[in-house]
C-alpha cells in the first residue's frame, strides 16, 4: 500500500489521487451538510446521526455476512466462524474416499487413526467424519 504525496510513479499518483479524491468529498459533504443544517433544529440533527449510525452498522453486518458466506466459507478470518475447521479434514476425507473406491471398493477401507487422545488434534474431526 501507498501513502499519499510520496512519488511519480503510476501507483504513488494513483494512491494520491485517490487520497485527495476522498479528501475533497469528505470537504464538500461537510459544506454541504454545514449549509443544510443552518434551517435544521437539533431533533433533525439527532435524526441524521441515528440514520448514518444504523446505516453504518448495516453496511458492515453486510460486509461480515459476504465475507463469511461466500469469500472464505471455510476459513475463520471472521468472527463468525471462528469454531469451522479448516478445509483440510474435507481434502483428507476426499483422498480417503477416492483411494477406498480405488483399492477396497465403495466404502470398505479399514482406516486406522488414534483416537485416544482428545487433546491429539484429530480426535473430534475424524470421530465424527469416520464414524460409518
Amino acid at each position: 500500500m501507498n501513502p499519499p504525496f510520496q512519488g511519480k510513479t503510476l501507483a504513488q499518483l494513483s494512491a494520491t489521487g485517490v487520497f485527495l479524491f476522498a479528501a475533497i468529498s469528505a470537504l464538500v459533504s461537510a459544506g454541504g451538510l454545514v449549509y443544510l443544517q443552518t434551517s435544521w433544529q437539533v431533533r433533525d440533527g439527532l435524526r441524521l446521526a441515528a440514520l448514518v449510525f444504523f446505516s453504518l452498522l448495516a453496511v458492515l453486518t453486510a460486509r461480515t455476512a459476504v465475507r463469511a458466506a461466500y469469500l472464505h466459507p471455510n476459513d475463520a478470518t471472521e468472527y463468525l466462524v471462528y469454531a469451522h475447521g479448516a478445509s483440510g479434514i474435507k481434502d483428507v476425507m476426499a483422498q480417503i474416499d477416492k483411494i477406498s473406491s480405488r483399492t477396497a471398493g465403495g466404502q470398505n477401507l479399514t482406516l486406522a487413526y488414534d483416537n485416544s487422545a482428545p487433546d491429539s488434534g484429530v480426535a473430534w474431526p475424524f470421530t465424527w467424519y469416520l464414524r460409518h
